[in-house]
This record gives structure tokens, sequence and C-alpha cells, in this order.
């Protein structure tokens, strides 16, 4: 794929990035519903999992 003359054009996805914002959303929904905050926590620990907050510039 990397040798196809349109790869720089390329907008990757990152299934990571999918599953981070799912988890995220997952905390804020526990949250608002009132559930045990150890349920939200869990959420966010499992966002972190997935990796470094994408909105975040590399070397911040």
């Amino acid at each position: 794929m990397l040798d196809h003359p349109y790869t720089k054009d390329l907008m990757a996805f990152s299934v990571n990035r999918v599953y981070y914002d799912a988890y995220r959303s997952a905390a804020r929904m526990t949250r608002l519903l009132g559930r045990p905050e150890r349920e939200a926590r869990d959420y966010e620990a499992a966002a972190r999992a997935e990796g470094r907050d994408p909105q975040v510039p590399v070397g911040a």
C-alpha cells in the first residue's frame, strides 16, 4: 500500500481513536446517569489503555 501513488493523500483511520472516544463517552454517560463513580473510572482507565488522548499533540 505504501508504494501506491495516492498514499500521501490517504487519511489513516485509527480504531484506537474510536475505542478511546467510546470509553470517554461511556464515562460521561455513567456520571450523567448517576451511576457509581467506580464505573466511570473503569471506563476512563479503559480509554487510557487504548493510548494517550489523541487530541493532545505529540510532545505536549
